[in-house]
């Protein structure tokens, strides 16, 4: 008896916490949009270093665009794009085309 007790109230705390992320989560998505239009600057890691970032974003209702810059990884830098739906901003990295050299022809005789 004692055990299963233990084991829903074990079981009541997993699922109040589940369900406390997901309120949180809920109170952020319906708060009003957030402005994030503007020049941001932090730091980041990876490689166990820092990276300073500046990121440059645009606002028109929803939609955002920009520009991120992640020193000493232009990997990870370029134009951004996405939505911010009340205080939650999703951004993903645009993919600039990469030039490909011409080698050879394709002539034949």
């Amino acid at each position: 008896m004692k055990r299963a007790a233990i084991s829903l109230l074990a079981l009541l705390a997993v699922v109040s916490t589940g369900c406390s992320a997901w309120e949180s989560r809920r109170a952020a998505l319906n708060a009003p949009n957030a402005d994030v239009a503007g020049t941001w600057t932090g730091k980041t890691t990876g490689d166990g270093k820092f990276y300073p970032v500046t990121m440059t974003l645009e606002q028109t209702g929803t939609d955002v665009t920009g520009a991120i810059n992640i020193s000493g990884r232009p990997d990870l830098s370029g134009r951004v794009r996405g939505t911010v739906e009340g205080e939650v901003l999703k951004l993903s990295l645009t993919m600039q085309p990469i030039p490909v050299a011409k080698c050879g022809s394709s002539k034949t005789t």
